[in-house]
Parts: structure tokens; C-alpha cells; sequence
């Protein structure tokens, strides 16, 4: 959703134009000038198990992090071991086999770093071999971790990273952060990964469980940060699940800006917090977020929503600009890219108020995502649809495009494993019909049900951490049922009929060409249909296995 990520500026035609690659701040948001396409791009990988929780692109790579253990090239038969963390080419789709370092753990967040690294965040104590908990840097192009990022000492996993400069903010479920107090929310120095003093934030009192910051967000000048998590308050006052941090001098302090709106309780009693992800708008002036919480009143909370808020408001009890309510199902992700809130989870239904569990006056079918406008707060007609599952816990802008990824493996009525791009710009429609979704808004709603304990480390269990080296191919099982056959389009060049590896669960379809723009066919010709994107940071839902709606 937000952040400064250094990447190159390109687009999809760049290939053709020969445009010159850029180096933008690791935060600065991004302004889409248009609504995505609802057809996704053909060449992402594929993630065979698990869920995908978050992005980072770094020059010619795109970085994905996870509870997965399993990656499998698009329309090819081969997974590759990979444990939480993987690398893919942004122009061809295709696997970094150089990019495959050794986590014992789950990521669970990602931002860039300088010169040709990222920040890893998540639940790990080791990094190919050598104890590192929560957080370490590394090398996008070897895989391997930075040794001057050494103070970076955690006594608790990580959940949020956002980077603005030489700062480096840290939310997660530790106490100490370089040996200092630092109860869930840190800043580091990027280059040596040590506590800054002058950022003295000690969150306390949790909703429930334990206390942890799972998102947090910083505006594109770098002066205000938002964080969302399941404290009640923030040095000793009250801030109920999200809290505004004055950064604008050399050392922060709360801001005055509060609200009541995350106080009530809603219908999943059980949930540690539901304030679950943070988007600033491109501008700076507005922010939004993302919340789950089960099925309440549905008219005066603003449990299972999405919400829009001014970055400069003050006072002790803030009220929303809009609230664009589910009717009872969760929203885990959001991206705000100017033109569009984009939101993600297991949602049915957007624009229902007055739905409980049901589809409410005036509410339109927008299964597992959808997109807002950032004006009035009302859905849009962006609708590719998802299947549902447990929901999208990142969402990533960029120049052109957005990047999504869930748990589940179709999306725009195509077959993509966990990671899907929508690319900006002209591209085909796709002829004949919709197919079916296997959470069709007519379906009932998942139940809010407690989930296992041991849920996000049960997806480790594989063959990832069973000796192979991190580029051994695993052979895997046989593949489960192939859906049935999905339409699609052709890019008006080459054979009608195009045939995709039946092992990557994708069969042969056919479609009419269809005739582009000069530049686009080029474009599309010379670079093989792969994308490129400048990306802003990348937003996710907290990860934390919760109940479904």
C-alpha cells in the first residue's frame, strides 16, 4: 500500500520505449492516475502452500514474504524450497534461483533498504544459520544477510516495517529493541540496526493477548506515523488500537490526535485487535484503514470496515471522513493510491451498512477485493473478484500497477497461486464469461471460529526444512484437481489457442485477438508480457491466524 521502496521507474511498455530507470525515496507514496485493470498479468510465480503477507521491490526484483515453503514458476512442473521468503523478476516473472536465504521462521513484513537490500521482519532466530531474531537486512542479490546491521537485537517477533531515510520503525511484539526498552514499537538506524533514543514510544495495556503493533504507516514527508495494534494505550494514555506519532521534530512524541471509534467490542469477542492495516494517501493529507471484527450493530461501529481519515485532525475523540461498511465479513489490507482505495480480506459485500451477515440495502458484490473512491467513500466498478478463503493480506501500489496477495489461488477468473498483479494501462478483456467462484457473494459467510494455535507454524512443516538446499527442486505430489478451465485473452499476437502447464493448474484456453495500440503490442512483443513497477511501500494485513467471518 504505501512506502518508499527503491525500485526503478518503469512501465510495462519500458521495454519498447527505452525509458530511463529512477531511484525513489524508500517511502514516498505513489499516485495512481487511473483504476487498475481487473485482468491480471499471466507471468507471476506461483506459491504452492501458505499465505503471502507482503512485498518489496528492490530494482528489478520484487520481494515476496510468507508463511509458505513451496514456489513453483508459473506454467512450469518444477517447486523450488523456499521458506518464507522468495525473490522474482519484475520484467519476466520468472524465480530468483541466486535469492534463496535460510529463515527458520515466518516473514511477516518486508520494506527496502539502500543499496540494493531489504529489510526482512517476522518470526525467525536464525538467518542461514547464524542467530538473528525478528529482523535482519539483506542482500537482494546474494540472499545473504548484512553484517553491519548487527544491533538490531529483538526479544520478539515483527509485524510491521516502514523506512523513511536512515530510520528504520519497527512494530512487533518485542519489549527490547538493542538492549533498550521499547515496548512493541521501535526505530533503528538503517545502516547499524541500533535503537534510536529519541523515539520513546512504549505501547501497553492489550485489547486482548498479547501486546503487539501490526501495522504501522509513515506519510510521504516523513512526519507523521500511524500504528494500529492491540494496545490500549501509548505512554500512558489512552489510545485504543491506533495511535498518531508527531515526527516532525528530532524527537517524537504522541500526537493529539485520538479517536474512540476502535473502543467498542465487536462480534469475534476473542480477537486481539481489528484495526488491521494503514494506508496514507499519496498527498499526505488523509489516511485509511482496514478492519475486521465480526459481525456487530452494522450501523454505529466500525468493526468490519473500511475508513478514511485527515492526517491533521486533533482532538480526543476524531471522527472518520467516510466508513464503507462489509455488512460482517473482514477487511485485512488497503492501499490508497489517489484515485482508489484499494481494500482486501474476505469481504462479500461492500457498501452494506445495514447488512448483518446478509446483503444489506444499496450493498454491491465484491468478493475478496475491491476499490473505493478516496471522495466519497463508495465503492467503485473495479471488481476481477477472488476467491475468498481467509482473506488478502497485502496490497501493494506501484506505477503501474497493484500487487495483491492472499491464500488463495484464483483471481480475476484466472489461476494465480497466491500472488496476482493488475497492471495499469490497456489490456485485453478477457471474452466469454465470468468463471465460477468458489465464494460467490450468494454463498454464506465463513463463521467466526477460533483458530488453531499452531496455526502460522503449521505451514512450515515441509520439505523446505528437510536438508535440500535452498535451490533443490522438490518434486511435489501430484497436483489437486484442476479447475475448470478459465477464459482468457490473447495479446493479439501469435497462435489463437496458447496451452499452460497443466501442472501449474492452468489448462489450454482460447481467445479472439485483439487489436492494441502500437506501442502497447510493442511493449507487450519485446517484453514478453512481463511488468515492471516502481513500488511504493507495500502494505499487508496483520498476520496473525484469527477468526474468519
Amino acid at each position: 500500500m504505501r512506502k518508499r521502496v527503491a525500485s526503478a521507474l518503469a512501465a510495462v511498455a519500458a521495454v519498447a520505449m527505452g525509458a530511463a530507470t529512477g531511484v525513489a525515496p524508500a517511502h514516498a507514496d505513489l499516485a495512481q492516475s487511473a483504476v487498475v485493470s481487473a485482468n491480471p498479468m499471466d507471468k507471476t510465480p506461483n506459491v504452492r502452500d501458505g499465505t503471502v503477507r507482503d512485498f518489496a521491490v528492490v530494482g528489478n526484483k520484487v520481494i515476496v514474504a510468507g508463511t509458505f515453503t513451496t514456489v513453483r514458476n508459473a506454467g512450469k512442473a518444477t517447486d523450488y524450497a523456499r521458506r518464507g521468503i522468495f525473490a522474482f523478476d519484475r520484467t519476466t516473472g520468472a524465480l530468483d534461483t541466486a535469492f534463496a536465504p535460510k529463515l527458520n521462521g515466518s516473514v511477516n513484513a518486508l520494506v527496502s533498504g539502500p543499496d540494493g537490500t531489504v529489510y526482512a521482519g517476522g518470526s525467525f532466530s536464525t538467518v542461514d544459520g547464524a542467530a538473528q531474531n525478528g529482523l535482519t537486512q539483506l542482500n537482494v542479490t546474494t540472499g545473504k544477510a548484512v553484517a553491519a546491521f548487527s544491533k538490531a537485537r529483538l526479544n520478539g517477533s515483527v509485524f510491521a516495517l516502514d523506512r523513511s531515510g536512515t530510520q528504520l520503525y519497527v512494530g512487533g511484539t518485542f519489549t527490547k529493541a538493542t538492549s533498550a526498552a521499547h515496548a512493541a514499537i521501535a526505530r533503528l538506524n538503517t545502516t547499524t540496526g541500533k535503537a534510536d533514543p529519541n523515539f520513546d514510544l512504549q505501547a501497553s495495556q492489550p485489547w486482548n493477548g498479547a501486546l503487539r503493533v501490526g501495522e504501522l504507516a509513515v506519510d510521504s514527508l516523513g512526519t507523521r506515523l500511524v500504528m494500529t495494534g492491540s494496545f490500549r494505550q501509548v505512554n500512558g494514555q489512552s489510545r485504543t488500537q491506533i495511535a498518531m506519532i508527531d515526527l516532525s521534530g528530532t524527537t517524537a512524541k504522541l500526537s493529539n490526535w485520538r479517536t474512540n471509534g476502535f473502543s467498542a467490542t465487536c462480534g469475534a469477542t476473542t480477537l486481539d485487535y481489528y484495526a488491521r492495516d494503514v494506508d496514507f494517501s499519496p498527498d499526505g493529507n488523509y489516511f485509511d484503514v482496514a478492519a475486521t471484527g465480526g459481525r456487530s450493530d452494522g450501523q454505529t461501529t466500525l468493526c468490519d470496515s473500511a475508513s478514511r481519515w485527515k492526517s491533521d485532525a486533533t482532538g480526543t475523540d476524531v471522527q472518520p471522513v467516510w466508513v464503507n461498511k462489509t455488512g460482517g465479513d473482514s477487511l485485512y489490507s488497503i492501499a490508497d493510491t489517489g484515485t482508489a482505495v484499494y481494500v482486501g480480506g474476505h469481504q462479500r459485500w461492500l457498501d452494506n451498512p445495514k447488512g448483518e451477515d446478509s446483503e444489506g440495502p444499496g450493498a454491491v458484490a465484491r468478493p475478496g477485493i475491491g476499490a473505493i473512491s478516496p471522495s466519497s467513500g463508495k465503492a467503485l466498478s473495479w471488481n476481477p473478484t477472488r476467491d475468498r478463503g481467509h482473506g488478502v493480506e497485502a496490497l501493494t501500489a506501484s506505477s503501474d500497477g497493484l500487487l495483491v496477495g492472499s491464500d488463495t489461488d484464483n483471481i480475476g477468473n484466472e489461476w494465480h497461486q497466491k500472488v496476482a498483479f493488475f497492471p495499469l494501462g490497456a489490456v485485453p478483456a478477457k471474452p466469454g464469461g465470468t468463471a465460477p467462484s468458489k465464494n460467490h457473494p450468494s454463498q454464506p459467510a465463513k463463521q467466526h471460529q477460533a483458530a488453531p494455535a499452531h496455526h502460522a507454524k503449521a505451514r512450515h512443516h515441509s520439505r523446505a526444512n528437510q536438508g535440500q538446499t535452498a535451490n533443490t527442486p522438490v518434486q511435489d505430489a501430484a497436483p489437486a484437481a484442476v479447475p475448470a478451465a478459465v477464459p482468457n485473452a490473447q495479446y493479439g499476437m501469435g497462435p489463437a489457442v496458447r496451452t499452460m502447464n497443466k501442472a501449474d493448474q492452468q489448462l489450454p484456453f482460447t481467445g479472439a485477438p485483439i487489436a492494441l495500440s502500437g506501442a502497447v503490442a510493442l511493449a507487450l512483443l519485446l517484453g514478453g508480457g512481463g511488468f515492471m513497477f516502481y513500488s511504493r511501500r507495500i502494505r499487508r494485513a496483520a498476520p496473525e491466524p484469527e477468526p474468519l467471518d
